[in-house]
C-alpha cells in the first residue's frame, strides 16, 4: 500500500528537487513583492515598468555606443561650454545635468559600462527599443535571487547534505527581503543600477568559484566564468575591485594543492590559472580603454568632473583616518523605532559622536544591527573545526576563508573611502549573507540544533526579514552623503585658482 499523498509530498520535498521548487516559489513571491514595490512607489502606475521613454543614462550610453562614441548624446548648455570652471555650482547655476560628469564639452557617466553591455545595448540592438530602467532594475534584482539560491543549493549538494531544506528556505527568504538592492524600489537611478549589477556579478563569481573548486576536468570553465563575473562587477562599479579576493584565494588553494606530492597534471593547473586571469584581464584592459576614451586617463573614472559633488576635488579619496567611523557606520550604527508603519527607520542622529568623529550621521544604519542574522557569519570557523574528517574539514575551511576574504577586503577598502553611502553596502553585504548561510549550514550539518538555538536563529531571521521589508518602503532615504569639505573647512579649487 502506497503512503498517503501528504507523506509522499513531504518525502519529495525532502529531496533535492523539493529544495529547487521551494526556492522557485519563494523567488516568485519575492518577485511579486518587488514588482508591487516599484508599482506602488510610482503612485500605482504600471507605466513605470513599461514606458520605454524611461531608459535612463544607461539607455543614453547604449545610444552613444550605437553611434560609435562613449559620451552620452545629451545636449550641453552653452553656459557649461563657456564657464571658466564648469564644476563650480555657483558659476554654472542650474545649467548642468545632475549626477553626470562633464569633460571637454560632453556628458559622461562616472560608472563603468557593465550594466549597459549586459542589458541596455543588447536590448537596443536586438529589439530596436529602449530598455525601461525600472524594469531592468527588477530583472537584475531577480537575477540576484537566482544566484543566491544557486549558491545555497550548491552548498547543500557538495558540502552540507544533512542541512534541512526549511532552514535553507528561511535564509533565502531573509536575503530576498534584506539584501540592500531592496532599499531602492521606490526611487532608482543609475547608481542603483550599478549597485545591483555589481551585487549580481559578485554572487555569480562566488558561485562559479565554488563549483570550479569541486570539479576536475571542467573546472577551468567555471573559473573562467568566475573571472568574467568579477570583470563585470568591476566594470559596473569599480569599488568591486577587491572582490577579486575570492578568485585570488581560490587560485592560491589550487597552487598549494599543485605543490603537494601526487598532484594532478601541471597542464590542468595552468589551464585553470589562465581561465582565472584572462577574462578579468580583458575586462580591466577594456575598462582602462573606456576611461581613456572618456577622460584621457586609464585610471580616471570621472568623479572629479562630476558637476554636483565638488568634494571630490578637495578630499583624499582614501585615508586610514576614515576607517573607524566608517566601520561603525557600516556595521553598528543603530536604527530607530517609530510609532508609524513600518515602525523602523534609519539612524537620524549620532549616539557615539563623542567617541568617533563622523559628519552627517543621518540616514544610515549598520548592517549587523539591521540584519542581526549576519552576527553569526563568522561562526563558521568554530563550526567547521568540529568536522571529524580531516580532508572534509580542510575543504570547508578553504572555502570559508575565501568567503571571508571576499567580505573583509571590500569592507576595509570602502571604509577607507571619502564618501559613505548605503549603496556601498551592496559591495559586501551580499557576500556576508552568503558567509552567514555557509556558517549555519556547517553547524546544522554536524548535528541537530537545541531548541533554544532554534528559537534564537528563528528570531534573528524574522527580525532580519522584517527590517529589510521595512527599509524597502524608504526609497532612497537610507543613505548618507558627507560633505567633508564643509566639515573640515577645506578650500574649494576655484578659491585657490587651481
Amino acid at each position: 500500500m502506497s503512503p498517503p499523498p501528504v507523506v509522499r509530498l513531504l518525502n519529495w520535498v525532502k529531496g533535492r528537487g523539493g529544495l529547487f521548487w521551494i526556492l522557485i516559489g519563494l523567488g516568485l513571491l519575492a518577485s511579486v513583492f518587488y514588482t508591487w514595490s516599484i508599482y506602488s512607489g510610482a503612485g500605482g502606475d504600471w507605466g513605470v515598468l513599461t514606458d520605454t521613454g524611461r531608459y535612463g543614462y544607461y539607455g543614453d550610453m547604449a545610444h552613444g555606443f550605437w553611434q560609435g562614441h562613449v559620451y552620452l548624446p545629451l545636449p550641453v548648455d552653452p553656459v557649461m561650454l563657456t564657464a571658466k570652471f564648469p564644476w563650480n555650482l555657483e558659476e554654472i547655476s542650474d545649467h548642468f545635468i545632475w549626477d553626470l560628469s562633464f569633460y571637454k564639452g560632453h556628458w559622461y557617466m562616472y560608472f563603468g559600462p557593465g550594466p549597459c553591455i549586459l542589458l541596455w545595448f543588447p536590448w537596443y540592438v536586438i529589439s530596436g527599443q529602449n530598455l525601461n530602467e525600472p524594469l531592468a532594475y527588477l530583472i537584475l534584482c531577480i537575477a540576484n535571487l537566482v544566484f543566491y539560491g544557486l549558491i545555497l543549493s550548491a552548498f547543500r549538494r557538495y558540502y552540507f547534505p544533512k542541512c534541512p531544506i526549511g532552514w535553507i528556505a528561511a535564509f533565502f527568504f531573509a536575503f530576498s527581503m534584506a539584501a540592500p538592492m531592496t532599499f531602492s524600489f521606490r526611487y532608482m537611478a543609475m547608481y542603483h543600477i550599478a549597485t545591483v549589477t555589481g551585487s549580481l556579478a559578485t554572487l555569480a563569481m562566488v558561485y562559479f568559484v565554488f563549483i570550479g573548486l569541486n570539479r576536475t576536468r571542467t573546472a577551468w570553465i567555471y573559473f573562467a566564468l568566475s573571472s568574467l563575473a568579477w570583470g563585470f562587477a568591476f566594470t559596473s562599479r569599480p569599488s568591486h575591485l577587491f572582490d577579486c579576493a575570492a578568485v585570488f584565494f581560490a587560485w592560491l588553494y589550487l597552487l598549494t594543492r599543485q605543490l603537494n606530492p601526487g598532484a594532478g597534471p601541471l597542464s590542468r593547473f595552468m589551464a585553470n590559472t589562465a581561465a582565472m586571469v584572462t577574462p578579468a584581464l580583458i575586462c580591466v584592459i577594456a575598462m582602462g580603454w573606456f576611461n581613456y576614451e572618456r577622460f584621457g586617463s586609464p585610471t580616471e573614472l570621472g568623479q572629479v568632473y562630476q558637476t554636483n559633488s565638488y568634494d571630490y576635488f578637495c578630499a583624499p579619496t582614501f585615508s586610514i583616518h576614515y576607517i573607524p567611523a566608517r566601520l561603525y557606520q557600516y556595521l553598528a550604527m543603530p536604527f530607530w523605532i517609530y510609532d508609524v508603519f513600518p515602525y523602523i527607520d534609519c539612524g537620524r542622529r549620532p549616539m557615539f559622536d563623542f567617541l568617533i568623529e563622523a559628519p552627517g550621521w543621518e540616514h544610515m544604519t549598520g548592517c549587523l544591527l539591521s540584519f542581526p542574522i549576519l552576527l553569526v557569519a563568522f561562526f563558521w570557523i568554530r563550526n567547521v573545526s568540529r568536522e571529524p574528517d580531516a580532508m572534509t574539514r580542510y575543504r570547508w575551511k578553504v572555502f570559508g576563508m575565501i568567503l571571508t576574504a571576499a567580505v573583509i577586503l571590500p569592507l576595509l577598502m570602502l571604509s577607507a573611502m571619502t564618501f559613505l553611502s548605503y549603496r556601498y553596502m551592496s559591495d559586501f553585504v551580499p557576500m556576508l549573507f552568503v558567509l552567514t548561510a555557509y556558517s549555519f549550514m556547517a553547524r546544522r550539518h554536524l548535528g541537530p540544533i537545541v531548541p533554544w538555538q532554534k528559537v534564537l536563529y528563528g528570531l534573528l531571521l524574522v527580525a532580519t526579514s522584517y527590517i529589510g521589508f521595512g527599509y524597502s518602503f524608504m526609497g532612497d532615504n537610507n543613505w548618507i552623503y558627507c560633505y567633508y569639505a564643509d566639515h573640515y573647512h577645506w578650500p574649494m579649487p576655484w578659491e585657490n585658482n587651481n
